[in-house]
C-alpha cells in the first residue's frame, strides 16, 4: 500500500495508486525513502487533497514523472487525460503544489469546455489577472506566439494564483 505523506497526514492517494490513476517513478514508490513531502500549512494540505480528489473523480490520472518539458513544473496531456507532474514539485511545499495542480486543473476544465477530457483546451471566458502579472512566464519559451494566442495559459495562471477556485471550475465544466 502506498500513501504520500504531507505534514504527517496520509494523503488519499492510496486508492488512486492502486487503481492505476497515479503512477510514480521508481524513486518515489513505496520501497524507497523519497515519498515524503513536508509543508507548513494545513489549509494548503486540505486544498491539495480536495483538488486531487476532484481530479481523480473526473478520471484524470496524476503521473509523477521527469517527462515534463524543460522549464515547466507540470503539463496537461489531454490525449491521455493525465497531468504529468515533475517530482521536484512534490518537494517544494504545499503552496507550490497547490498552485501547479490548480494551473493544470484549469487546463482540464478548458478541455472539458472544448468537448471533453481528451479534447484540446479552449478559453473558458473566466475573469483573469492582468497579463503583466504573468509576463515572465507567458513570454518564456514554453509559450511561443503572440499574446492573443495565450488566453488558455493566462486563465490557467490566474487559477493557479487562486487554487481554491480550481475544483469549482473542474466540477462546473467537467460535469
Amino acid at each position: 500500500m502506498f500513501a504520500l505523506v504531507l505534514i504527517g497526514v496520509p494523503l488519499a492517494l492510496t486508492l488512486a495508486h492502486e487503481k492505476g490513476w497515479l503512477r510514480l517513478p521508481r524513486q518515489l514508490q513505496p520501497a524507497t525513502k523519497g515519498g515524503v513531502v513536508r509543508a507548513g500549512h494545513e489549509d494548503q494540505t486540505s486544498l491539495v487533497r480536495h483538488l486531487l480528489a476532484r481530479l481523480i473523480a473526473h478520471r484524470v490520472a496524476i503521473v509523477v514523472t521527469d517527462a515534463v518539458p524543460d522549464g515547466a513544473a507540470a503539463v496537461w496531456n489531454p490525449a491521455r487525460a493525465e497531468i504529468n507532474l515533475r517530482p521536484t514539485v512534490l518537494h517544494r511545499g504545499m503552496p507550490m503544489l497547490a498552485e501547479v495542480l490548480a494551473h493544470e486543473s484549469a487546463h482540464v476544465a478548458q478541455s472539458c469546455q472544448g468537448g471533453g477530457l481528451h479534447r484540446s483546451a479552449v478559453p473558458l471566458g473566466i475573469p483573469v489577472d492582468a497579463a503583466a502579472t504573468f509576463d515572465a512566464s507567458l513570454n518564456s519559451g514554453l509559450y511561443p506566439g503572440h499574446a492573443s494566442s495565450k488566453a488558455v495559459e493566462l486563465e490557467a495562471y490566474s487559477v493557479g494564483a487562486r487554487p481554491a477556485w480550481a475544483a469549482e471550475l473542474l466540477d462546473h465544466y467537467c460535469s
